[in-house]
């Protein structure tokens, strides 16, 4: 998922990542459910590091750190999708979803870039899930 919002690149399919290694200090992830914290970094193959937390509920990039690194355009008209065209000349398509976020499609069935609520909702307490519903 390309995400406007994060300020850190951080995903939970370690499928897509390479060289997994810890790291002598966590980063620590302010969400809508909380802090979370992770001392987990992994190679995202084509891109760069990234934070690895096993927990988390999407793979999430930074829209910020993405521009950083290539050129991002969107395109609001006929294909309503942010494209990123990396230093090789190829392009990256993150197009909008059902509910709004813009992911993605890497042809890979077995992965899941966007998660539905009732599976969000099972990873976390009632607590957790309280705290995030008092919060919107």
């Amino acid at each position: 998922m390309l995400n406007n919002q994060s300020t850190v690149d951080v995903f939970y399919n370690k499928n897509l990542l390479t060289n997994m290694q810890k790291v002598k200090t966590p980063m620590d992830i302010h969400c809508k459910a909380g802090i979370t914290s992770t001392n987990l970094i992994g190679d995202l193959p084509g891109y760069s590091e990234v934070w690895y937390h096993p927990n988390g509920i999407a793979d999430i990039l930074s829209l910020a750190r993405v521009k950083d690194k290539y050129r991002v355009t969107f395109d609001s008209g006929q294909k309503n999708q942010f494209i990123v065209q990396t230093s090789e000349g190829t392009t990256r398509c993150f197009k909008e979803s059902q509910c709004g976020l813009y992911f993605l499609e890497t042809g890979d069935r077995s992965t899941l870039l966007v998660n539905t609520i009732d599976d969000n909702k099972s990873r976390y307490n009632n607590q957790d899930y309280s705290r995030d519903a008092l919060t919107r």
